[in-house]
């Protein structure tokens, strides 16, 4: 009866485990994107979008020519009231996304005001996002592997 009841738990483990890693994979690009994305107060989410990473905007196969690109979005107001900066230095272009856009996006909800928002390439694995007088840290690679 014992033996039963082990083999039962342990095909019923096996099974369970591998349609959660058949999900996490067939999302993979989602989470990745839930690891580098950040609430700012209750004002905004970004999210950074890393050079593998992309939208149905312009991909370049250059990774510098594509620079730094954010995905902001606003929970109030629009763009044009927010102070943004990266490591001091003003955006080159924003964007305003539509919803069908979003489609690998976390984080996002019906009332916010989505943007893309890049700027020139910087050579430097730490990134300091500023949106008005809040600053968050984003990292291009392993956080373990660079801060020290």
């Amino acid at each position: 009866m014992k033996n039963i009841i082990l083999v039962v738990t342990i095909l019923l483990l096996t099974s369970c485990n591998n349609k959660i890693i058949d999900k996490f994979n067939s999302k993979k690009e989602f989470y990745q994107n839930l690891q580098q994305s950040k609430k700012i107060d209750k004002k905004a989410v970004v999210t950074y979008l890393h050079n593998k990473q992309h939208l149905k905007h312009k991909s370049n196969k250059i990774e510098k020519a594509k620079g730094e690109r954010f995905i902001v979005g606003i929970f109030d107001g629009e763009m044009d009231t927010h102070i943004i900066t990266l490591n001091s230095i003003k955006p080159a272009k924003i964007t305003a996304l539509k919803s069908s856009e979003l489609k690998d996006i976390p984080l996002q909800n019906s009332w916010s005001s989505y943007y893309l928002v890049e700027f020139k390439y910087i050579n430097s694995n730490r990134l300091k996002f500023q949106f008005d007088d809040s600053i968050v840290k984003f990292y291009k690679g392993a956080k373990y592997l660079i801060v020290k």
